[in-house]
């Protein structure tokens, strides 16, 4: 954790790190037990789709907010102590996302192609 070294480098006390490190812990489980609450599993389609909207609004935000994260505080570190390899490195980290999804939904649809929702 770079920010914990860089924040003990400056002075601040081991406490008050951890103190700040706790909230944001116990801020991101709140988070969970709120979300989880104001989206209870679905009924109905019409509350289907309506989740995956939400859903898709709410990861959209989060994957922007830490694209704005990694690249104005990890990436500029990062090339400062790793130099030129880090931006090769990292694509290469986004094109092994990409292709994890890709074969993971490939295996998901053919997991489920032909069958019956309806068992005798």
């Amino acid at each position: 954790m770079s920010a914990t070294a860089t924040l003990k480098a400056c002075g601040m006390r081991s406490r008050t790190i951890f103190l700040m490190w706790f909230t944001l812990f116990v801020g991101t489980g709140a988070g969970a037990a709120i979300g989880a609450a104001i989206f209870p599993p679905a009924v109905t389609t019409e509350d289907e789709l309506a989740h995956a909207y939400a859903n898709a609004a709410i990861v959209g935000v989060c994957g922007g907010a830490t694209l704005v994260m990694v690249s104005n505080n990890l990436l500029p570190e990062a090339f400062e102590l790793g130099g030129d390899v880090v931006g090769l490195s990292t694509l290469m980290g986004f094109l092994a996302a990409i292709l994890v999804k890709s074969v993971g939904i490939q295996l998901s649809d053919s997991n489920h192609h032909g069958c019956n929702s309806t068992h005798t």
